[in-house]
């Protein structure tokens, strides 16, 4: 593993992805696993270097989370702890920033049970108003990266040794995330330029409605709410700052209106929730809500999301990738969300993203509802960018305009 890049990584990541102010606070949150213990310290030590006013961290053991998950009951997961709440709460009341390193085992709670992990996320989202409403609204600097635990690398690359499986694992992260010879501030003030960009076609299209379609069973209807836009590359914070919330990224997002989304929508990867795996799954749909799924592997995980509150049936995301992206063409699943959401075009069950509705900063949720924005206590992505997968926009005044041809953007939006 390159040290030099990992000390390049770290950098952006402070810098560029949570673009730590000086005199901020910023909470880290890591598991225990080496290698991301290695990377957790670099963050730390390049944000003391960014001036921060404090580096507070939050870590995590999976096994240690197993356990609890093994013997709790399901009630006891349906309050969230509260010197966790405070933690939290107190930290966005301060203005911290909040990176999150993921890359924990896939497999990690293959054994736990999916409705008390559904559960616990919703109690804790919904007992910290500040710091949840704060990541979903754009007023709160955020960011997620990742680095290879053992557990990741090796099911990754299964047939390397597990040294080997995390060389060569951080590898593939240093390419994916542009971390080269060249400044990775640098690198990314291009790449997000090109976002920019092709987010300011897709906006100018018109486009109120997408028809997607792809010969894996895929035939899907999509209304826009009225004023959604799409965003890309940095995400513009309340107070001007700029910050790239996920590193890597390749998509363009906006929401689907709450009560508009008709047809049937299969996925192309498995989907890694929280440590469990969901294969060979999809949805129906009708007046935005879910009806029917199917799952060859993992279905008990999606009874356990669909059940988790208001919202959670219905979509909160629509995102565009393009096949051409650096990790849809290494050709491997990451069975990581981060990583592989950025590799083919996705949609999210549950919660929206404020920042789509210009203006929505200081809505409620519910005027944001009454915008047909999905509120929820959960947010999932799962990706369905097939390689023949089409996309036709429609305007008002219904002319088509074809978006994605074959899994990538047609002439008009490719840059």
């Amino acid at each position: 593993m390159n040290e030099s890049y990992l000390d390049k990584f770290a950098r952006l990541t402070i810098e560029l992805g949570v673009n730590l102010e000086k005199g901020q606070p910023i909470v880290i949150r890591s598991s225990t696993d080496p290698e991301l213990v290695k990377f957790a310290r670099k963050c730390a030590q390049a944000a003391w270097k960014a001036g921060a006013s404090e580096v507070l961290m939050d870590w995590r053991d999976s096994e240690i989370s197993a356990l609890e998950y093994a013997n709790k009951d399901l009630e006891a997961f349906k309050t969230a702890p509260s010197w966790k709440v405070d933690f939290y709460e107190s930290a966005a009341k301060n203005n911290a920033a909040f990176l999150l390193i993921d890359g924990d085992d896939p497999e990690a709670f293959k054994d736990a049970d999916p409705l008390k992990m559904v559960s616990a996320r919703m109690a804790m989202n919904s007992a910290t108003p500040t710091y949840r409403g704060g990541i979903d609204n754009g007023s709160l600097a955020w960011c997620v990266v990742a680095a290879p635990s053992a557990g990741w690398a090796k099911k990754v690359y299964p047939d390397l040794s597990e040294e080997e499986a995390v060389n060569v694992l951080w590898n593939d992260i240093f390419r994916i995330s542009r971390i080269d010879e060249n400044d990775p501030i640098e690198n990314w003030l291009q790449h997000g330029a090109k976002l920019n960009a092709q987010m300011d076609k897709l906006n100018q299209a018109g486009i109120v409605k997408f028809h997607y379609t792809s010969s894996n069973g895929t035939d899907l209807w999509v209304d826009m709410p009225e004023g959604a836009i799409f965003v890309g590359g940095a995400s513009k914070l309340a107070d001007g700052r700029e910050n790239f919330c996920n590193i890597p990224t390749e998509e363009l997002f906006s929401a689907p209106a709450l009560d508009g989304v008709n047809g049937t929508l299969e996925a192309v990867f498995p989907l890694n929730e929280n440590g469990k795996l969901v294969e060979g799954f999809g949805f129906t749909f009708k007046d935005g809500k879910v009806v029917d799924y199917h799952a060859d592997k993992g279905k008990e995980v999606l009874d356990a999301l669909l059940q988790g509150g208001d919202g959670a049936d219905r979509l909160g995301e629509i995102a565009l990738v393009d096949k051409s992206s650096p990790i849809r063409q290494g050709n491997r699943i990451y069975y990581n969300t981060l990583y592989d959401e950025n590799a083919a075009c996705h949609f999210a069950l549950g919660q929206s993203y404020a920042e789509c509705l210009p203006g929505a900063q200081t809505m409620s949720k519910e005027d944001l509802k009454q915008h047909k924005f999905n509120q929820s206590e959960i947010h999932v992505d799962f990706m369905v960018g097939a390689d023949d997968l089409n996309i036709d926009g429609y305007t008002k005044e219904g002319k088509l305009i074809p978006v994605f041809r074959n899994g990538s953007f047609t002439t008009e939006f490719d840059l």
